[in-house]
C-alpha cells in the first residue's frame, strides 16, 4: 500500500503529472491489477489498473499497465473503460496468449472483489489509512 498527495507521476513514455487528490493505492502481490482509492471531495472514487504484478525497481514501483481499467464511483456505479485502447493494443504490441488470458483473468478476479465489496474497495478503511497517514507525516 502507498499513499500519496500530489505526488509526480512519470508514465513509460516520459510524460509527468502531479497527482491532484490523495491517493491510497493498493499492489497486491500476484494479483494482474492495481487499485487506486482516490480521495475526492464526493467520496471515495477507485481508479483499477489491470496491469502485471508490481516489482520494486530501486525504490520506485513498477509494473506494466495493459490500458483496460475499471472504475468504481462512489455511488457504486461500475465503468470498465479503454477497452478499445486494449484491443488495439494487444495486436500492435503482440501480447501472448499468456499475457492477454492473465488480463481476461485480472479483470474478472478485479470485479469480483468489487461485487463482493472485499478490501480494499471499503471506504472506511482507506479513509482510516489516509488519516493515518496524515496523523503520522503530515502532523495533522
Amino acid at each position: 500500500m502507498l499513499i500519496n498527495c500530489q505526488t509526480p507521476i512519470m508514465e513509460a513514455d516520459g510524460k509527468q503529472w502531479v497527482s491532484k487528490v490523495p491517493a491510497v493505492s493498493f499492489f497486491i502481490p500476484g494479483a494482474w491489477y492495481n487499485i487506486v482509492a482516490l480521495m475526492e471531495e464526493t467520496g471515495v472514487r477507485y481508479y483499477c489498473n489491470i496491469a502485471s504484478p508490481p516489482y520494486m525497481h530501486g525504490n520506485v514501483v513498477t509494473y506494466i499497465d495493459y490500458d483496460l481499467d475499471v472504475v468504481l464511483y462512489a455511488n457504486g456505479h461500475i465503468d470498465i473503460v479503454d477497452r478499445d485502447e486494449y484491443e488495439r493494443h494487444k495486436v500492435s504490441y503482440h501480447y501472448s496468449d499468456i499475457v492477454q488470458n492473465k488480463v481476461t483473468e485480472g479483470l474478472a478476479q478485479l470485479l469480483n472483489r468489487i461485487q463482493n465489496q472485499k478490501a480494499p474497495f471499503q471506504d472506511d478503511l482507506v479513509v482510516s489509512y489516509y488519516d493515518l497517514w496524515r496523523q503520522q507525516y503530515v502532523g495533522e
